[in-house]
């Protein structure tokens, strides 16, 4: 009777240890993080999807991506978002949609000045254009176009011109270039126009509109 007793004190005993024990506590989830395959960079007239295929989640969860305007060309500020989790990201959109042939235009207040077929060409830098030919008015070899956050903008030209033919150079002859404007036309993209402000020594400020029409 005696070992009987014993034997359930024991069993109870052992019970009332082992419901006492915590139960283990459940492993944190690994945070989530989001792995890009390199830059992100995209033509004009992209879509989210097309900047979503650089970037993964860990968890394979759905990742969304605000703040680019895929009609401007230039470096913009991207945010990716799964979850809890954003982080931020350079997304560049290239200007070689906006290359082409062109009739190019020199317009004062009252008429043409010149004009001719030109070719915008894509450089080895994705947001910069290049025009060889037309910079035989403003005396220089070639003008870069650069596109970033701030719009377009190409460096002020000074050399010896003729300003009109058959005369002499206008000494520090320059040619300043502001307001360049490009659009969306249907599916495609094009130059549109930009000011001309040319000054030297010996010649009063002379304002011009430059036209391009994409042929």
């Amino acid at each position: 009777m005696k070992r009987r007793i014993f034997t359930l004190a024991s069993i109870a005993l052992l019970f009332a240890f082992t419901s006492c024990e915590k139960p283990e506590p459940e492993p944190e989830p690994e945070p989530v993080t989001l792995t890009f395959s390199g830059d992100i960079v995209i033509d004009l007239g992209s879509t989210d999807a097309d900047v979503l295929a650089f970037v993964t989640a860990s968890d394979k969860s759905e990742v969304s991506v605000s703040g680019i305007d895929y009609d401007k060309v230039g470096e913009q500020e991207a945010t990716f978002k799964t979850g809890d989790v954003t982080e931020k990201k350079a997304v560049k959109v290239k200007a070689n949609k906006i290359a082409g042939t062109y009739l190019i235009a020199i317009n004062n207040e009252t008429q043409t000045m010149r004009q001719g077929t030109y070719e915008v060409e894509t450089t080895s830098d994705y947001n910069k254009l290049s025009i060889k030919g037309i910079p035989e008015w403003f005396g220089a070899t070639e003008i870069i176009f650069t596109f970033d956050k701030d719009g377009v903008t190409t460096p002020t030209i000074t050399a010896p011109v003729m300003y009109v033919t058959g005369s002499e150079s206008v000494p520090n002859f320059s040619t300043k270039f502001s307001e360049i404007q490009y659009t969306k036309e249907g599916s495609g993209y094009k130059l549109v126009s930009m000011k001309v402000l040319n000054y030297g020594e010996g010649i009063q400020n002379m304002f011009f509109t430059v036209t391009f029409s994409k042929m």
